[in-house]
């Protein structure tokens, strides 16, 4: 965020979003980027995404920058879905992928970079 005097600039980078693995399925939770905004501009409202894991064909992983990771999810008939993850924490990324390909059983991990 940037302060000049009375204003401030800030640019959203990624939106907040949670990913949770269980013994089923993977579920995303992600801030709505259509849900209106309150009167001190914070946006209250979410999008819940449950991807079964027998259903995930494809995980790509692929770093955009020294920062940013882009993760992205295959399925069947060409359905797919991604999400913008923040690079510091590479180490809980690299964790959380090799136990989404352990427990997703058709899915194929794919990693690349820019």
């Amino acid at each position: 965020m940037i302060r000049l005097g009375h204003w401030s600039y800030q640019r959203t980078i990624v939106m907040a979003h949670v990913l949770i693995l269980t013994d089923r399925e993977l579920i995303i939770i992600r801030d709505d980027p259509d849900s209106p905004r309150s009167f001190d501009m914070t946006r209250y409202g979410g999008v819940w995404d449950y991807i079964p894991l027998e259903r995930i064909e494809r995980i790509a992983c692929r770093k955009k920058d020294a920062n940013m990771l882009s993760l992205a999810i295959e399925l069947p008939l060409g359905d797919s879905g991604g999400e913008p993850l923040r690079g510091e924490s590479h180490a809980e990324v690299e964790r959380f992928l090799n136990h989404l390909i352990e427990w997703a059983p058709e899915a194929v991990l794919q990693r690349s970079s820019p």
